[in-house]
């Protein structure tokens, strides 16, 4: 399976570009953060730093939706928390290159070149 986000060469869905920085920036972090997920706050200040919006929560919950939009409805998933990443580590590069990094790395670890 070929990744369809793809973060490491300009960001990508499909392989068509996605607009959008706090678009990207959101992204980034939700895999980053992989499986596990964000909360709200954090992702607020990560998206505008030191100049939150007036309402951030809703500013928020903007940007998802226009990242969903762009993307798919379940590439952004809320939990109790906050937000994660709805993608496998094959569909997304960044993941992707980290995890066959690893298998690399255990391989010739154990001696299997």
């Amino acid at each position: 399976m070929a990744p369809v986000l793809t973060l490491l060469d300009g960001v990508r869905w499909e392989g068509r570009p996605l607009a959008g920085d706090r678009a990207h920036a959101l992204l980034a972090v939700l895999v980053l953060h992989g499986r596990t997920g964000v909360s709200d706050d954090h992702l607020v200040r990560e998206l505008w730093c030191e100049e939150p919006p007036a309402n951030p929560v809703k500013a928020l919950q903007v940007v998802v939706s226009r990242t969903r939009s762009a993307t798919s409805p379940d590439v952004v998933v809320r939990t109790a928390r906050g937000y994660r990443l709805g993608l496998s580590t094959e569909q997304v590069d960044a993941r992707l290159l980290a995890d066959l990094a690893g298998r690399a790395a255990r391989a010739l670890s154990e001696g299997d070149t």
